[in-house]
């Protein structure tokens, strides 16, 4: 579903476009960023909520559903706030977490604590995308493709 942020001079509010001829517009009545309306947690194996919504709903991520992610945006877009907040929430879970910092780890330094590794450099990256495709082929009933 198309979803876009209307910029105007009211309070925020956003337009929905669910099927062609209609559209939705929501007018909040407060700023959601006004107050932290959640905090980052754990819900379960593989889900954590990150925050909330413009609407104060959980922003709930599911791994078990969705088990890869891209965070991409613009210079002050969030990016790191949302994967800091991801990380926070999975901080006292057993998850094992790896981080690929190509920055020589500057991002990954405020979590190196809480990561099983910190990779900085390309063959790091190639080394781990190796050993994790390794475990995933050693899992049982899953049928993989062949590799090239």
């Amino acid at each position: 579903m198309p979803h876009w942020v209307v910029k105007t001079s009211l309070p925020p509010c956003q337009a929905l476009w669910e099927q062609p001829g209609f559209l939705e517009i929501s007018v909040l009545r407060r700023d959601p960023l006004r107050r932290v309306l959640e905090r980052p947690r754990a819900l379960g194996t593989g889900r954590i909520v990150v925050g909330a919504t413009e609407t104060g709903v959980p922003l709930v991520l599911d791994f078990r559903e969705q088990p890869h992610w891209l965070v991409s945006g613009a210079t002050d877009s969030g990016k790191s706030s949302l994967i800091a907040a991801g990380l926070s929430a999975l901080a006292p879970t057993s998850a094992v977490l790896i981080s690929w910092d190509l920055k020589f780890g500057i991002e990954a330094e405020p979590f190196r604590p809480r990561f099983t590794d910190v990779v900085t450099t390309a063959a790091g990256v190639a080394h781990w995308c190796q050993r994790l495709l390794a475990l995933a082929e050693s899992l049982p009933g899953r049928a993989w493709p062949e590799r090239r």
